[in-house]
């Protein structure tokens, strides 16, 4: 792992010693990122780049993690498996023995899709019955997304266009006419976080908008450097859209997929890229085993935030005596806007992340839903 202590936005680097880093995801919490390698899950804290957890003996293709944190779900080359996050236990298999390419979790976190060689299916997350499908399709299904209030799944198939069900009856919808890469991106397709607009790789190197109630194209970015597009991450804030392909990350304006800011250039092939839940950090997953997560304040114009900073959790600042606001000490509940003077390393890790600009401090507290307040340490006010 590497990062200065004293470095405000560091790029963490973690490897993970394994064969390929096939895939990530950011647990909803935005202070742990997972990866899927070729021996299993691989779970990381983001504010020191340690491992915090690991299940082996998996040869990953997707994974995803449900909105409540709850659950990990994976896609194998002999099905697709629920772990419980907190036991770090298997819970439920299904599709046996299918190879599953792709994964996703309801946004209410109740139930999760699989796509393989030629259909779809969602199952309940809890019990692993199967709810809807399956859904054939005329070639591998190689990405399934769930629209943001969950009522819709859309799926994109190698070389065929995407379809878009409703996620509840296994109705389709629409099929809108595009092509899918015929080499299997990791996610090929992604909603807007209106859910009235989706975005796909396409095999000419672009990527595509389009409406979901018409199926028409709405706008397509430029030819991107790298070669196929394999990869999209939509900002929550869904003012940008991150891409790679190959060895290069590049970022579009949501609205127009014009480019915004410079792309990154790795020196490593990229096998997935993911967002944070506040859009702040991206993480790309490496071929060769190494995971990379860059603050995009360092990256982006402000425009396209706000963008939360951090600082190491080593440093001084965190150690300084504050007053923290008694509503956001831990209780979502308490409405309360007295400050109650304590360490913030008192608080546990996973519970706070602060950032401090000359006159304020931004104090997170987490789990189950990150609350926010911008702290005045010196006159113990909240400041907006």
């Amino acid at each position: 792992m590497s990062g200065s202590p004293t470095e405000t936005n560091p790029t963490i680097v973690v490897d993970s010693g394994s064969l390929g880093i096939y895939t990530v995801a950011f647990h909803p919490d935005g202070m742990h990122f997972v990866g899927g390698t070729s021996d299993g899950i691989r779970r990381w804290r983001l504010a020191d780049g340690q491992e915090v957890g690991k299940q082996t003996g998996m040869d990953l293709n997707a994974i995803a993690v449900s909105g409540d944190g709850r659950w990990i779900v994976c896609g194998t080359e002999l099905g697709a498996s629920v772990w419980d996050a907190e036991l770090q236990e298997k819970a439920i298999d299904v599709e046996g023995p299918n190879s599953v390419h792709t994964v996703d979790v309801s946004p209410d976190s109740t139930r999760f899709a699989t796509g393989t060689r030629s259909r779809a299916s969602i199952w309940s997350i809890t019990t692993g019955e199967r709810l809807v499908g399956p859904l054939r399709h005329d070639n591998t299904v190689t990405g399934i997304k769930f629209s943001p209030n969950g009522d819709h799944v859309a799926t994109a198939c190698r070389r065929g266009p995407i379809h878009v069900f409703d996620s509840h009856s296994g109705d389709q919808l629409i099929t809108i006419k595009t092509i899918i890469p015929s080499s299997p991106p990791i996610t090929p397709l992604a909603w807007s976080n209106n859910g009235e607009r989706i975005f796909a790789t396409s095999d000419d190197k672009k990527i595509k908008c389009f409406d979901v109630s018409t199926g028409s194209q709405l706008a397509e970015s430029p030819t991107l450097s790298g070669g196929i597009i394999e990869s999209i991450a939509v900002a929550a804030s869904g003012r940008f859209v991150a891409t790679y392909a190959y060895r290069s990350i590049s970022f579009l304006d949501a609205s127009t997929l014009s480019r915004i800011g410079p792309a990154i250039e790795d020196s490593e092939d990229i096998r997935s890229i993911a967002l944070s839940p506040d859009s702040s950090n991206l993480a790309a997953g490496q071929y060769k085993g190494r995971i990379t997560v860059r603050n995009l304040s360092n990256v982006l114009p402000d425009s396209y935030g706000p963008f939360q900073t951090y600082v190491r959790q080593s440093e001084s600042v965190e150690t300084r005596q504050v007053a923290v606001p008694s509503h956001l000490n831990g209780d979502a509940s308490h409405t309360g806007q007295g400050a109650d003077p304590k360490k913030v390393d008192d608080l546990p890790a996973w519970r706070i992340r602060l950032t401090r600009s000359s006159n304020k401090v931004t104090i997170l507290i987490g789990l189950p839903s990150w609350m926010c307040c911008h702290w005045n340490p010196d006159t113990e006010h909240e400041t907006h």
